[in-house]
């Protein structure tokens, strides 16, 4: 493998590399682009369905607390009837036949039959009600009511069953009884503990039932598309009401406890081989479970045609990809090769004059270049012959430099002899130091030196500057003993010092001073030279550093020191001015700590 890359990356033609490369990056960016867009796609209605059965099963579930608190509002309305209170605590051993019959038509049903009229059957008869499949039951522990068999049970009879025990530990609140059989039908019902006002005494148990048929129209109403199987669950998981077209009863009860243990709200799972969709939600009013499971198979079929598109749309993305793969790589090795067979035409003759081509992308920028480059090159070819005779007049001069400094040192020998002759002690004085300041300007030819050489020489300077113009002024030379030997570029000090003299003291009436001080911060070199003089003003200081201003004497400006500096070390070093008019002016110079061959280095560069 890494043989073939390396053959590829060699030897292929650049048409066929683009062709290669681009075709595979923009099959893999389509077919990734395609497939996520196809998963996003089946997520997003995967959520879309889950978010419609949840909302779907919360309304069913929603619908159906309603209808059971109106059964919960029945059943209050019924245990906190006073009458009511009345027949079932009144004692009837001696009571006749009237007062029972008033009992029940007067307290009973009269006050029942408003309360249950939208769910009881009746019919009239004899100018009195006769109450069918009667919904409402209550198990009278009072042993004188006479019991009519329809609403009025005997509390004995059913005193022993579960459902009364579990209603019983309830004290009176709402026991809502699973799926149950009464005369041939299925109800549900809601019971509590009828209790008596006065002496909060058990007086019986209190049943409103529920047909099994309201709840499977309940389901029925709220699911009109019958694609939801739905199921209710008591709090015990018992069975109570279903609706069913994809998954039977029974296996219906085996998912319930996978279902409760995730304790989420919908979820996927394998069942019998297929996927489904379950969601959940328990009944606020009975506490009780609804389930609904819809199949996977439904968003599976609602993707085909959203697959058909995508495929589709793949298919034409590739293809295209490749046919402008195809056309781009060849307009741009075309242009390629025209730039190979120019360099092939320069190469017998680089004077050949050749057509640029046209355009100004990269290839337009590489030709550009490559014209510039033989120009560049033609250009130095015939600048290298002129700079070879250049240089041989350069090294005469040099020759002839060698040779002047002894003339002018032997002049001034003789002249400072003829003034010891004559008893001239100034004039023995000053020739001295000019002939030590010529000693250290010329500095044997070279462009470096040490700060110790530097320093001398600016204290030459200073005893000729005094002599020459008859000036009294203060010097003061400060410098660290470790710099002394440390080299610097040769005559950046000298006319900073002759500025101040010349421009800032010589002006000045008063006696003057001057300050020069030199110090280690680190690893920069920095040289303060500070006089009294008359200043600048902010104009002059931007005059001595854009335009070359030059000193009287040397002709040798603060512009140029600044730019050797930067030239040699770099643009992070120079010199700054800070100067006010008629207080004076502070000249700091930053150079870096080299040694001797660093600096020959840096000038070898250079030149």
């Amino acid at each position: 493998m890494m043989q073939f890359v390396k053959t590829f990356y060699r030897d292929y033609s650049l048409k066929k590399k683009l062709i290669i490369v681009y075709t595979t990056f923009t099959l893999f960016i389509v077919l990734l682009v395609g497939i996520s867009t196809y998963n996003l796609s089946i997520r997003r209605l995967e959520n879309n369905e889950k978010a419609f059965i949840t909302n779907k099963l919360d309304s069913t579930v929603f619908l159906l607390d309603s209808i059971l608190d109106s059964y919960v509002i029945k059943s209050d309305s019924i245990f906190s009837n006073i009458l009511i209170q009345r027949a079932l605590t009144r004692n009837y051993e001696k009571k006749n036949v009237l007062h029972v019959l008033d009992a029940y038509q007067n307290e009973i049903y009269k006050t029942i039959d408003p309360i249950m009229d939208d769910v009881i059957e009746r019919k009239y008869s004899n100018n009195s009600y006769v109450l069918l499949n009667s919904k409402v039951k209550i198990y009278t522990m009072n042993s004188t009511f006479p019991i009519d068999g329809g609403i009025v049970r005997e509390y004995n009879k059913i005193a022993n069953e579960e459902w009364v025990k579990s209603t019983e530990k309830e004290n009176g609140r709402i026991k809502w009884r699973g799926l149950f059989l009464d005369q041939g039908k299925e109800f549900i019902s809601v019971n509590r503990v009828h209790k008596d006002f006065k002496s909060l005494k058990p007086i019986g148990i209190l049943s409103i039932l529920i047909p099994k048929s309201k709840i499977i129209d309940l389901i029925s109403l709220s699911d009109n598309e019958k694609l939801m199987d739905i199921y209710l669950f008591d709090d015990e998981d018992n069975f109570i009401s279903s609706r069913n077209n994809n998954i039977n009863l029974e296996d219906a009860q085996v998912l319930l406890p996978r279902i409760k243990d995730k304790d989420i709200g919908d979820s996927i799972i394998d069942f019998g081989g297929e996927k489904y969709i379950v969601v959940n939600n328990v009944s606020r009013v009975t506490g009780w479970h609804m389930i609904g499971i819809y199949p996977y198979r439904q968003i599976t079929q609602s993707m085909s045609s959203i697959k058909d598109a995508t495929l589709f749309i793949l298919i034409i993305a590739i293809v295209s990809s490749i046919l402008i793969t195809i056309v781009m790589s060849n307009v741009i090795t075309k242009r390629l090769s025209k730039i190979m067979k120019k360099m092939a035409i320069i190469k017998e003759d680089r004077y050949e004059k050749i057509d640029p081509i046209e355009g100004k992308d990269e290839i337009g920028q590489l030709d550009n270049m490559f014209n510039s480059l033989i120009k560049e090159i033609n250009n130095h070819v015939e600048t290298e012959m002129t700079l070879q005779t250049e240089s041989s007049r350069l090294k005469l001069e040099l020759l002839q430099a060698n040779i002047n400094p002894h003339i002018i040192y032997n002049t001034l020998a003789t002249i400072r002899w003829k003034a010891k002759e004559i008893g001239a002690k100034d004039i023995d004085n000053v020739v001295e130091q000019l002939t030590g300041f010529f000693k250290y300007h010329l500095n044997k030819g070279m462009v470096i030196a040490t700060i110790k050489q530097e320093l001398d020489l600016i204290k030459c300077y200073i005893q000729i500057y005094k002599f020459t113009y008859n000036m009294d002024f203060e010097e003061n030379i400060e410098i660290e003993n470790e710099v002394l030997d440390y080299y610097t570029l040769h005559l950046i000090i000298q006319p900073i010092v002759e500025n101040a003299l010349v421009h800032g003291l010589r002006p000045r009436k008063k006696k003057g001073k001057l300050s020069i001080k030199v110090s280690n911060d680190s690893n920069d070199i920095i040289f303060v030279i500070e006089d009294n003089g008359t200043g600048m003003t902010q104009e002059k200081v931007l005059e001595v550093l854009t335009n070359a201003y030059e000193s009287s004497l040397s002709g040798y400006g603060l512009k140029n020191v600044a730019d050797r500096i930067k030239l040699y070390f770099g643009t992070q070093y120079g010199l700054g001015i800070d100067t006010q008019v008629d207080i004076g002016t502070r000249v700091t110079v930053t150079i870096p700590i080299l040694s001797k061959e660093e600096h020959i280095g840096k000038i070898g560069d250079l030149i």
